[in-house]
């Protein structure tokens, strides 16, 4: 399993991850117009971010940061592309 600076570090590099929390999947992706968070089950909303910075300060699930979720021990299945 990997760390939180882990998870920025590969993000920072430009990474994308997918990942499951509390049995629901996730997902940070790049495109031209920026970094998407994406939540599988609602697709169509998903929220595109300027910088990778903006989405790690900026991205809450329920009312957790991402570094909440990634240091709860309840992440399961982190792919790194």
């Amino acid at each position: 399993m990997f760390t939180y600076n882990e998870i920025v570090d590969f993000l920072e590099f430009g990474h994308e991850i997918e990942f499951n929390y509390l049995g629901k999947d996730y997902s940070i992706t790049q495109s031209v117009e920026g970094w998407y968070f994406t939540d599988a089950d609602d697709y169509l909303n998903a929220i595109c971010y300027e910088a990778i910075e903006n989405l790690i300060q900026q991205v809450r699930i329920g009312d957790a940061t991402l570094q909440n979720v990634f240091e709860s021990g309840k992440v399961k299945d982190i792919y790194i592309f």
